[in-house]
């Protein structure tokens, strides 16, 4: 006992010496460029089949809250997965709901695969609502964030076609979706040991709004740069290139271990910190993490496998292996 306190009385003096990290380097993640995927890529999306009306519960972040509605039902194929696009009868008629599905359907098309591997259906609704988290924090730097959202437990996408209208114009919209097929996929990752250790180890967060919600944001703020890093470098500066390597590199060698299905993206060598190591002793958690978390055999995440978040005293470990590891601080 007498050593487990005096292990946690140095962790907390070296916490409390430790320099202040810089801020994130970016505000969100889903607005870096409007580049790294755009509508010039190819798309999965094969077409959709209209299967009639239905009861099916959706989400509207309008009245923020489910609601049962007699949505127009589509079939639509990407990656070979049928995927049930649930379309608020608000719009009026199929063809409008048609219109709607074309649109998103193509956009989620152009995702790698690992992002669709969970999903089930899409809900579509009219509308542009603010971002929930406005009414409490604000906005994100002087952009207010349109909704959209992905659900793990439920494998959907919702899509406010307000929304998508203006990540459209914007050429956010597969930069958009490519975060929420994040929580969709891989959010089971957020409360791994081994993503913990990677995150204390690398000591940032990749984003404002990663920082302001560590426990809910975490991986979806950094699978995108991930990707970018990896798959499409030449799609970012030089500056956002070494700011993520520079950043998350734990995390980037987190994603790195999984046996993921990016298709159909080929892996670009040559990128800054292209084979990053994990900061000494939290390797070892992280592996253990990823021998349970891995992709099944149809590369599909394996929604029951959650682990346990990790005891104190391992975080404690973890923190204490990040600062004295490759943690690298920024000065701001």
């Amino acid at each position: 006992m007498r050593n487990l306190a005096t292990g946690v009385a140095v962790v907390l003096a070296i916490l409390t010496a430790s320099p202040v990290l810089a801020d994130p380097p970016f505000q969100g993640t889903g607005f870096i460029s409007p580049d790294i995927i755009t509508s010039a890529d190819p798309s999965a999306y094969t077409g959709a089949t209209y299967t009639g009306r239905g009861s099916r519960l959706i989400f509207d972040y309008r009245p923020f809250e489910w609601i049962n509605v007699n949505c127009y039902l589509f079939e639509a194929r990407i990656h070979g997965r049928s995927i049930e696009f649930q379309v608020n009868p608000e719009f009026g008629s199929e063809e409008a709901a048609r219109a709607e599905v074309d649109i998103y359907a193509l956009a989620l098309g152009r995702l790698p695969a690992v992002l669709l591997s969970r999903a089930e259906r899409v809900h579509v609704n009219a509308g542009a609502p603010g971002h929930p988290d406005t009414r409490q924090r604000g906005h994100l730097g002087g952009r207010v964030p349109k909704v959209f959202g992905g659900n793990y437990s439920d494998r959907s996408f919702t899509i406010h076609t307000g929304s998508g209208q203006r990540h459209l114009s914007g050429g956010f919209l597969e930069e958009i979706l490519f975060h929420e097929g994040g929580h969709v996929s891989l959010q089971n990752h957020q409360d791994a040991p081994g993503w913990h250790a990677a995150r204390g180890a690398d000591g940032e967060f990749i984003s404002d709004y990663a920082r302001r919600h560590p426990d809910r944001e975490d991986v979806a703020e950094s699978v995108l740069p991930y990707f970018a890093l990896r798959y499409r470098p030449n799609r970012l500066s030089s500056g956002q290139r070494a700011a993520i390597a520079d950043t998350i590199p734990n995390r980037i060698a987190y994603f790195d271990g999984l046996a993921l299905d990016w298709s159909p993206y080929t892996r670009t060598s040559g990128s800054p910190a292209d084979d990053p190591t994990l900061a000494g002793g939290v390797k070892d958690l992280v592996d253990e993490a990823l021998d349970e978390l891995n992709d099944d055999s149809n590369g599909r995440q394996a929604a029951e496998s959650v682990p346990a978040l990790p005891a104190a005293g391992v975080m404690l470990l973890a923190i204490l292996l990040g600062l004295l590891g490759r943690r690298r601080l920024r000065a701001g």
